[in-house]
């Protein structure tokens, strides 16, 4: 099977904790990782917060709920409690994969990128689809 796009490697881990700020605290002052950014991402109610995980090419996203309550960060806590969120991959041309899965009968949770953080452009695939995780599809801006 010829694939018209490319995965560049793991871009994320998303993280759902109970307490976003223990969480950053932890990655920061017990294992040294180095915060490189928050960010607000509107489209998915969400605020995050970077750390590089020991490469340049991959960082854990602590996500929080931007409002109490609110979003798919608050839903997911509410069903399933803490824990990892999504593993999300970098691809090289992402309407070139979510052309390409939806094609191959893949259930998409968006069939168009949206915008995500570091005006990156993103897509889900349903947990359906890929063993009840759910994967993020993430292509860098420049990319």
């Amino acid at each position: 099977m010829t694939h018209p796009f490319k995965i560049l490697g793991v871009e994320h881990i998303g993280l759902a904790p109970k307490e976003s700020q223990v969480l950053c605290q932890f990655l920061g002052k017990m294992l040294g990782l180095k915060f490189t950014n928050e960010e607000l991402v509107p489209s998915q109610q969400t605020r995050t917060y970077f750390f590089e995980s020991g490469s340049n090419s991959s960082h854990l996203e602590v996500l929080e709920a931007s409002e109490p309550g609110l979003g798919p960060i608050a839903s997911f806590l509410a069903k399933k409690g803490a824990g990892i969120h999504h593993i999300a991959l970098r691809v090289d041309n992402l309407l070139a994969a979510l052309s390409f899965l939806e094609a191959q009968g893949v259930e998409l949770i968006d069939k168009q990128p949206r915008p995500g953080a570091h005006a990156s452009k993103v897509a889900f695939i349903h947990p359906r689809a890929c063993g009840g995780v759910l994967l993020e599809l993430v292509e860098l801006n420049g990319e």
